[in-house]
């Protein structure tokens, strides 16, 4: 048997610490989803959308989603189904995925990559800025954008999501 590159790409993509950090991740959102439900105080982020017109060879539109976020609060991510370019304009955080804890200092700029959440915690002031292709634009768009360009699932990505799942093969 030979190994392909994808078969490559996907053993890492579900290697024990990728995975165990999954689902520490899945566990946090599933703990703050209570906290809510327990009549904890969700902040009402305020998103400012930004769209280009339709690229004329591409088709597609850039969508630019700008958001504040005060100093002191956790914030929980989707997983991203398609490559995101993010974009820290001001403040500074503590940014946790399935490859690690970071602080990251405005100016910054990265790339997500497919399959990836992020949890954070805001040290300061943050102005965060996520910017997609997408084939719709108009604030009237965005549930429809959103749900294309996320997911809450791994399973979804062919991604496991807990150590169980990788000892029983399931996904």
């Amino acid at each position: 048997m030979f190994l392909t590159v994808e078969m490559l790409d996907m053993a890492d993509a579900n290697s024990h610490k990728k995975v165990s950090a999954r689902e520490q991740m899945n566990k946090f959102q599933e703990a703050c989803n209570k906290y809510e439900t327990e009549g904890a105080v969700k902040a009402d982020l305020k998103h400012t959308h930004h769209f280009s017109e339709a690229h004329p060879v591409f088709g597609c539109h850039i969508y630019g989603r700008e958001v504040f976020v005060p100093a002191n609060s956790v914030i929980t991510g989707k997983i991203h189904k398609h490559p995101t370019m993010n974009i820290l304009v001001k403040g500074k955080l503590i940014v946790m995925s399935e490859d690690g804890k970071r602080v990251v200092e405005a100016p910054a700029t990265y790339m997500a990559k497919t399959g990836e959440r992020k949890v954070g915690y805001t040290l300061e002031d943050c102005v965060w800025i996520t910017v997609i292709l997408t084939n719709k634009a108009g604030e009237e768009n965005i549930d429809d954008i959103i749900d294309f360009q996320t997911t809450m699932s791994y399973a979804e990505l062919g991604l496991q999501d807990s150590l169980q799942s990788i000892r029983t093969g399931e996904k």
